[in-house]
């Protein structure tokens, strides 16, 4: 039995809330075809800011309905700190994203990278960093515990406009490994245990390896050059998740599921999309998750926008 940890009703209001709030759309900075993404575009990396909160251009609106779901996001961040305390986590991401193989610059090449204390503006970003153009890469890490380590990376691609900015590209990757179903039953105390084991320990070694799998997974979805905000037509063509679900490798549940897709089975891990963008916030979207977490909850449409499961 799936251990969710939010009722289906409180999941619909929100899923309710986010659909009225795509209407919002054409408040935000329009997105166009991108020019291209220059070698010399560096990578501003923002660790945890808004964590599962809404990005700028949205208003009050915005901001009401970002707030619940950021102070619960916001947690779970601390409890993943404090569980890896002494790491310094953002350096290890600008390590690992600093040759990300995007745009025009192949994986051979390294971009300089900036780690932003704050995100207080993205038209700011420009003037902070002197570029005309830049990625943006907001990285958030957080632990449920004891049931689940998540990461999870919206990356932009946007240029400098006269007053404002143009967002050329969106997408969002993430990573999720999760409490084997043995130990579900488990007591707290009993299930922690799983994440504490290991030298290092179980949690930090998935922690390093999400960074990598972050990585793989922005460089396949940029290689695609799809337009903003749209999902490439092949993804429509792969397996649904429910040929998985029908033999008991995986748990789905609700409308959303029919737009997952199995991109591929890489061992231990699956990866998946969603062959509808997650608009107006997150668009295209790539997961991996291993097979605990494929038991767990395989839609993207609650991995990505929600840190309830």
């Amino acid at each position: 039995m799936p251990c969710n940890v939010i009722s289906v009703n409180r999941l619909e209001k929100n899923a309710q809330v986010l659909r009225l709030l795509a209407f919002f759309l054409l408040l935000a900075p329009a997105a166009q075809t991108s020019a291209g993404l220059p070698p010399e575009a560096p990578i501003v990396l923002v660790m945890n800011e808004r964590a599962y909160g809404v990005p700028d251009g949205f208003g009050l609106v915005g901001a009401m309905i970002g707030k619940s779901t950021n102070n619960v996001a916001q947690a779970q961040v601390e409890a993943f700190k404090q569980q890896t305390a002494g790491i310094a986590w953002a350096d290890l991401a600008a390590e690992e994203f600093s040759c990300i193989s995007m745009g025009d610059k192949p994986a051979a090449e390294c971009r300089k990278v900036f780690v932003a204390d704050g995100l207080e503006s993205l038209v700011g970003l420009f003037d902070r960093y002197d570029a005309p153009k830049l990625i943006l890469v907001e990285l958030v890490q957080t632990y449920l515990d004891p049931m689940r380590y998540r990461a999870r990376a919206v990356i932009h691609e946007l240029t400098r406009g006269k007053k404002s900015y143009r967002e050329d590209r969106l997408f969002t990757v993430l990573f999720e490994n999760f409490l084997p179903p043995s130990l579900w039953q488990k007591t707290p105390a009993e299930a922690a245990e799983y994440w504490r084991s290991g030298t290092p320990s179980r949690l930090e070694a998935d922690a390093r390896r999400s960074l990598k799998e972050l990585r793989a997974l922005a460089e396949y979805v940029d290689a695609l050059k799809t337009e903003p905000r749209k999902t490439p037509p092949e993804w429509k063509q792969l397996p649904k998740v429910a040929t998985l679900v029908e033999s008991k490798r995986a748990h789905c549940v609700g409308m959303p599921c029919r737009n997952v897709r199995v991109l591929e089975e890489r061992g231990e891990r699956t990866w998946l999309v969603n062959d509808k963008p997650l608009i107006p916030f997150y668009g295209p979207s790539a997961a991996s998750l291993d097979a605990n977490a494929m038991l767990n909850q395989t839609s993207l449409y609650v991995l990505v926008q929600f840190p309830y499961l």
